[in-house]
């Protein structure tokens, strides 16, 4: 269980932090964004889309509040601020920094990132092991064989 003592005793009120997000995200070059809330889980939902090469991509990242809602945002806003200092800077791409956050939609329709559908392969895997994905993508889907190098 993670620690959560940074911005624990934040004063800032979420509709601050999501204002920030949001100058934050226009200031970088966003198209648009949608804040989630799901009271019932906890859980907050950023979703945004920015071009990339001329193609829009999705972003989406979640995280649970569990009991400080502005301890959240306020992680959520200084997190989005120095990864996207880090892609304006030169350091990694937005490609590089937001990957596993890539929204794809599946052939059943559900909608999932490139994380939740690669992080539970690699815990499959020997260390020390390369496997090489090889894709097959189309009409908006991907398809893809592993192999061992």
């Amino acid at each position: 269980m993670p620690n959560r003592s940074a911005y624990k005793t934040t004063t800032v009120p979420v509709s601050r932090s999501q204002e920030a997000i949001r100058k934050l995200l226009v200031k970088y070059g966003v198209i648009g964004c949608q804040f989630t809330e799901n009271f019932e889980t906890g859980d907050v939902t950023l979703r945004f889309v920015k071009e990339i090469e001329e193609t829009p991509r999705t972003v989406r990242i979640s995280l649970t509040m569990e009991s400080n809602e502005k301890q959240a945002y306020r992680a959520l806003y200084y997190w989005m601020k120095s990864q996207l200092e880090a892609v304006d800077f030169g350091l990694l791409s937005f490609e590089h920094v937001f990957l596993a956050h890539f929204e794809w939609l599946l052939e059943s329709g559900e909608a999932t990132t490139i994380g939740q559908m690669v992080i539970p392969e690699l815990s499959k895997q020997t260390p020390g092991r390369l496997l090489i994905g090889v894709a097959r993508q189309d009409e908006g889907s991907m398809e893809a064989d592993w192999r061992e190098v």
